[in-house]
């Protein structure tokens, strides 16, 4: 069904994708596909809207002006024109998900850019009617084949997070950061962003970064989660510190440790990885946010020496984490659960939200 890669995802995946970054890229992905007829997903009725409060402030003053990143012309191509090379490349792009590849050093001499760590705004949910004006920018600016790498944008804007020294988080500096090698295929998120603001300019980038990805998971069947995103955070005015993306080459044990160093538990991060359902990784559909991902894991399809399309599946730092019995007992019980996938994920993804507030 999917057009994987043929090129391992290791730490060779950045070399070969500078390679070809010259090769036209497909806007889309195959679409129309599902693998789940499941019921429309729950209402949050019950639920309020109001968080408690995690904080109240972001780092990093509001930007004036950002540097330009490559424009993007929008619409779809049909996918039957589409090369199966064209289309591989667009999925590892794509559903990088939470990892990067191993970092590449600085030359001799350079310098790390500066960090913005200026506190500032308390958050504040959305009012009905800003809802209502939120949700009609993001439904004409966001079509379900840019859900993937909408979701992957705020993975890589808050996973810079560090509960020790306070600083990183979710605060729009991943615009700052597009030339590093884990930010790869991320210039056509930060353009949808830009068309939001333009729109919506009430907001900050980290905002819309925000509302954009929780979009992403509406749209592919996973929980509503827009009316529970808080706005209000300060835009970075430059890059979060370097090398702090956990690598997909990571354990298990050594991925507990990295998102402990952000806060979460290992239910938290083993719900945010979840989010590797959506792209092409094999996953299920490419476009469908559901429990396949878990299934997979322990169906171990990456085995099978006779099929050497399932041996592209997923990630290396995917594939080991049934091996740590704490991590283990999480994804059987999502396997099994839905319904505690998306509640646990909804929770983490909103601590996500407002990591670096205080």
């Amino acid at each position: 069904l999917f057009p994987f890669s043929p090129f391992p995802q290791t730490g060779h995946q950045y070399a070969v994708l500078t390679l070809l970054g010259t090769m036209p890229l497909s806007r889309g992905l195959p679409g129309g596909r599902r693998c789940s007829a499941r019921p429309p997903t729950r209402a949050l009725a019950n639920r309020s809207t109001e968080q408690p409060n995690l904080g109240g402030s972001c780092r990093g003053r509001r930007a004036d002006h950002v540097r330009e990143t490559e424009h993007v012309a929008g619409g779809t191509r049909d996918p039957a024109t589409v090369s199966s090379r064209r289309s591989a490349l667009l999925a590892l792009v794509s559903s990088a998900g939470f990892f990067s590849v191993p970092a590449i050093a600085r030359p001799p001499g350079a310098l790390a850019a500066p960090v913005a760590v200026t506190r500032g705004a308390t958050l504040k949910s959305l009012s009905g009617a800003e809802l209502a004006s939120v949700l009609t920018a993001l439904q004409d600016t966001i079509p379900p084949s840019k859900a993937p790498v909408m979701l992957r944008l705020i993975f890589h804007d808050g996973a810079t997070y560090r509960a020790a020294s306070k600083d990183g988080g979710v605060n729009g500096s991943i615009q700052y950061e597009l030339d590093r090698p884990e930010s790869f295929g991320l210039k056509r998120g930060v353009s949808v962003i830009k068309q939001l603001q333009s729109k919506l300019p009430e907001y900050s980038f980290a905002d819309l970064v925000v509302l954009a990805a929780a979009y992403a998971v509406k749209i592919t069947n996973g929980p509503d989660m827009v009316s529970l995103v808080r706005v209000g955070r300060r835009d970075a005015t430059a890059a979060d510190p370097e090398g702090r993306m956990p690598e997909e080459t990571l354990s298990a044990a050594g991925q507990v440790k990295v998102f402990a160093e952000m806060g979460f538990s290992t239910t938290e991060m083993i719900a945010l990885l979840g989010s590797h359902t959506i792209g092409q990784k094999g996953f299920g559909g490419p476009l469908e946010f559901d429990n396949v991902y878990y299934q997979s894991l322990l169906q171990r399809p990456w085995e099978k020496k006779d099929d050497k399309m399932a041996s592209m599946i997923g990630l290396a730092s995917d594939r080991v984490l049934p091996d740590l019995k704490e991590t283990r007992t999480v994804i059987e019980r999502f396997a099994g659960d839905q319904a505690a996938f998306f509640r646990e994920f909804e929770g983490a993804f909103v601590k996500l939200s407002e990591l670096g507030c205080d």
